[in-house]
């Protein structure tokens, strides 16, 4: 036996597969395809799963509106993101977007290695208490509603 007949199986045993199979009924199944989302009902559809997020959430309309707008620009743009209660978080350093980001008012947080959207009105409630240790990322998830958004594939 070679190798290969070793690693494969001999063709006997191929052909009593085959023979295995025979008499039964196949069918042809038609594949079920999603028409696919148009970039504008996915910035919709992101835009009311992040209302609905927001929603649970003890904060004015003006915070709503605003971090919506954020969420917009981000899905728009194709980037993966998180909200956590009423902040946005986008993981990791992104050099590329780094004056996008600055201009929609995200601020790098060394700390935590990721940018974050905070509405001035909010900023009293700040990251961390300073009389107590830092909360992780999860900790922060199980005590604030939260939602992750994944980038799309490239548009064509």
């Amino acid at each position: 036996m070679t190798k290969a007949q070793n690693i494969v199986g001999t063709s006997s045993g191929i052909q009593e597969d085959q023979r295995s199979f025979e008499g039964l009924e196949t069918r042809n199944f038609a594949p079920v395809v999603e028409k696919p989302q148009t970039a504008v009902e996915s910035v919709v559809q992101a835009t009311n799963q992040a209302i609905a997020l927001l929603e649970k959430l003890n904060i004015s309309n003006e915070v709503k509106a605003a971090v919506c707008k954020r969420l917009e620009v981000l899905k728009a743009m194709n980037v993966s993101h998180e909200i956590i209660g009423a902040f946005v978080w986008l993981h990791g350093r992104r050099p590329l977007l780094q004056g996008v980001l600055e201009k929609l008012g995200f601020k790098w947080l060394d700390e935590r290695q990721a940018w974050y959207y905070c509405h001035p009105s909010l900023k009293n409630r700040s990251l961390k208490n300073p009389s107590k240790k830092s909360m992780s990322f999860n900790a922060i998830r199980k005590k604030y509603p939260s939602q992750v958004f994944l980038a799309g594939p490239p548009a064509a």
